[in-house]
């Protein structure tokens, strides 16, 4: 490609700023030739306003064309230059740029790359871009330029254009390295993902919306490819299926004796499935054991009553043990506050058959349809600890099925507010390796993917937070939470992150070679979030 390639129609010279004078390792410096070429103007569908920053320019070279943005402009500090202010000789001002260089296209070639150790050269003419080249760089971002995937309809128009230029990407470039949303309250976050969520289930990707809360219920019409589910109304999960940790996470027990109580209580009940007595207990200790058996959720509470006692060792009978049951009576607090107050018995069942949500889990990886699902687990409660437990279950049973099986197509699964479900685990450094850890490390090979909001990145877990390649950062306002994703940005977004307006974000990411400031645009898909407003009389 040529530098006149990318002017068809248009005399080049009205966009001339100037010439290369100083070249860095990563940046230029471009001497104007006098005040009148940064001067305001409107050439067909092109406006040029080159007295400010933040906008591209294109290099011409000897081995190529280099695209860059200037970040810096300056008049030197002198008498002549003020004089030359004063009385309006603009000629006799020659103002300095400064450029980044961010594309690089050498002769032959069509696509813009990186342009490593390439750098332009001294007296090298720059020129202002004009639509035609920006949207022929943006075009050109995304590292895979081979890839025939097709992409997403546009979700988004790039914020530092000189029009509304709407921006698309093939969805291996969003998700393949795992994508996250990022933002404080009200900054739009759940809009973008609502638009990409869109785009998705049109173009019918294989989607598990995993809703803890229910905040997601009405956002899927009769019209889309997915197929809702309510645990406890038309889904359930077999008691027998679930780990001892993930029991542990939906009742919260804490590190103390509790998980150890909990543990041998479900074990009794998957044993003989009622209530029994210690004393048949340690008669029989040695044929209890962990299995898949299904158990009442219901009789737990009486069957850690039956655990508090001991053996007393003149008269040989069983006695209250008020150590242990003043201990364990605050897990059954837990329990049957859960009992109480959730569904939990309804969801956890010992007759699940056909409609064992894990089973249909099954199914949708060994399906090579292109049909959705939607998890509504809110019957649980929306606590931290039932979310954390019911994510857990569901994605640690995708991936063994995922494993067990040669995968046909990609899986995507969406969380929305993540850092509520997974913050427990590294805060006490558990040992036990979580389902969303597990995708996080993992889920590529097996084509599955996370998509994944939350408003405190400093509260996710750090591990799934380091595999995210992909990151839609729009604003936050605490130093903690930038600091977290700082590594992400450079030294200029940083601050930038303040200043973004609502629906505004900045999308980095490992599969593209330059960050990207975007305008979300919005969807009519519903979510249950909106805040009641204020009316005044």
């Amino acid at each position: 490609m040529q530098i006149d390639d990318l002017y068809v129609g248009l005399d080049k010279s009205n966009f001339y700023l100037g010439r290369i004078s100083q070249i860095f390792r990563n940046n230029v410096t471009i001497q104007t030739e006098n005040l009148t070429l940064l001067s305001p103007k409107k050439i067909e569908n092109n406006y040029v306003i080159p007295n400010s920053i933040n906008y591209y320019v294109v290099i011409d070279a000897n081995d190529g064309v280099y695209f860059g943005k200037i970040y810096q402009s300056q008049v030197p500090n002198s008498i002549s230059t003020h004089e030359n202010m004063n009385t309006g000789y603009r000629e006799g001002i020659f103002p300095e740029l400064r450029a980044e260089i961010l594309g690089y296209i050498p002769i032959g070639r069509k696509k813009w790359n990186l342009p490593n150790f390439h750098t332009a050269g001294i007296s090298d003419k720059v020129y202002v871009a004009n639509v035609t080249s920006i949207k022929n760089f943006i075009s050109s971002v995304e590292s895979e330029k081979d890839n025939e995937e097709r992409p997403l309809p546009p979700f988004a128009n790039i914020i530092d254009s000189p029009e509304d230029l709407q921006v698309k990407f093939k969805p291996s470039t969003l998700f393949n390295k795992h994508l996250m949303a990022i933002g404080m309250t009200g900054s739009g976050k759940s809009t973008t993902a609502l638009s990409i969520i869109d785009k998705v289930i049109k173009n019918k990707f294989k989607v598990l919306f995993i809703d803890p809360t229910g905040e997601y219920s009405e956002t899927f019409s009769e019209d889309d490819n997915v197929k809702k589910f309510i645990l406890g109304e038309n889904a359930f999960i077999s008691s027998g299926k679930l780990t001892m940790p993930q029991w542990c996470m939906l009742f919260g027990a804490n590190k103390g004796t509790q998980p150890s109580v909990l543990s041998k209580a479900i074990n009794v009940l998957k044993h003989y499935d009622k209530v029994m007595n210690l004393e048949i207990i340690d008669s029989n200790s040695d044929k209890i054991g962990n299995s898949n058996n299904d158990f009442d959720v219901k009789l737990l509470h009486e069957q850690i009553e039956k655990l508090s006692f001991s053996r007393n060792k003149y008269s040989k009978e069983y006695e209250v043990d008020w150590f242990k049951k003043n201990v364990n009576e605050y897990l059954i607090e837990k329990i049957d506050y859960k009992l109480n107050n959730t569904k939990i018995s309804e969801v956890f069942t010992t007759k699940t058959s056909e409609k064992d949500i894990l089973k249909y889990l099954q199914k949708f990886c060994i399906n090579s349809s292109d049909s959705s699902i939607y998890i509504n687990a809110s019957k649980l409660g929306g606590d931290n600890d039932s979310g954390r437990a019911i994510i857990d279950i569901l994605t640690n049973s995708l991936m063994e099925n995922r494993q067990k099986l040669t995968p046909t197509s990609p899986i995507l699964i969406y969380i929305d507010e993540v850092h509520r479900y997974t913050k427990e685990n590294y805060e006490n450094n558990n040992l036990y390796e979580s389902g969303l850890e597990r995708i996080a490390r993992e889920g590529r090979k097996l084509g599955t993917y996370l998509f994944l909001t939350t408003q405190r990145p400093d509260d996710v877990d750090k591990v799934v937070l380091s595999q995210m390649g992909s990151l839609l950062i729009h604003r936050l306002f605490s130093n903690n939470e930038i600091k977290v994703i700082g590594n992400f940005l450079t030294d200029y977004e940083i601050p930038l992150v303040r200043k973004l307006n609502t629906g505004e974000c900045i999308f980095t990411s490992s599969n593209i070679f330059k960050h990207l400031y975007l305008k979300i645009n919005k969807c009519d898909r519903k979510h249950n979030s909106n805040s009641p407003k204020f009316i005044s009389n």
